[in-house]
């Protein structure tokens, strides 16, 4: 192997390395800005639900009570045939 084969082998080779370097890079980071990005979504949704449990905790709760319907008077009903 001549000076200049071992020159163009080194350069292939530092080429190769930077290539997988940056793939490498590239694959971490956009892995990790999916991860950054899926905690904020997570903190989001949970925040969401903590706001929504207070203002739920916080509505009346509603009666049952059949007393409190109002009734339909009875000549209402016989005007609408009821």
């Amino acid at each position: 192997m001549n000076e200049h084969e071992k020159i163009f082998t080194l350069e292939t080779l530092i080429k190769d390395l930077i290539e997988f370097n940056n793939k490498t890079f590239f694959k971490l980071y956009t892995t990790t800005n999916e991860k950054v990005r899926e905690t904020e979504r997570v903190k989001r949704l949970k925040s969401f639900l903590d706001i929504r449990k207070d203002v739920e905790d916080e509505l009346p709760v509603p009666d049952d009570d059949e007393d409190d319907v109002p009734s339909i008077p009875p000549a209402l009903k016989r005007k609408l045939n009821l």
